[in-house]
């Protein structure tokens, strides 16, 4: 299915060294789901969807443009809300307050960490977690991609 809604996905090489392959995308974002009680077909579409778009196929992690510093996971969460999603994470959490201590540059810092939220294991959870946890999104908005329609997807669209 995940093939089905990431039509042209990204092929890992030198090209494209962030890309998740759908092979190997397909249980991370089940994970995802599961964490972050991303339970109907509606809500797992709309996030497959924004992470497709914002990453052209799982292709990039990381905001190509140097100003927007900590931008970046699949959906392209912007900073703060990148910092929200890694203190929300106590393995990421620990890694967060060292960082904090020794960067002292603001840009650097947002540099690093989104680099934390960006591992394998969390880039997914980001937009699981942005829709179900950062309170942008209310449950009005869960209740509305439930129903798998278009109207859902704007509601949902208009929160992030």
């Amino acid at each position: 299915q995940l093939k089905k809604a990431v039509p042209v996905p990204c092929t890992k090489s030198d090209a494209y060294p962030e890309c998740t392959v759908p092979e190997t995308a397909v249980g991370l974002l089940n994970d995802s789901f599961k964490e972050y009680n991303v339970n109907s077909a509606g809500q797992q579409a709309a996030l497959i969807a924004i992470m497709n778009f914002e990453s052209s196929g799982f292709a990039y992690k990381t905001n190509l443009n140097p100003d927007n510093h900590g931008q970046g996971t699949y959906s392209q969460m912007q900073y703060p809300a990148i910092e929200g999603y890694v203190l929300s994470v106590p393995a990421l959490k620990t890694k967060y307050d060292s960082l904090t201590k020794t960067v002292t540059d603001e840009n650097t810092l947002k540099d690093e960490v989104l680099k934390l939220a960006i591992a394998d294991q969390y880039v997914f959870g980001a937009a699981a977690w942005y829709l179900k946890k950062s309170g942008k999104c209310d449950e009005s908005v869960w209740s509305a991609l439930d129903k798998g329609d278009d109207a859902g997807f704007t509601k949902y669209i208009q929160c992030v």
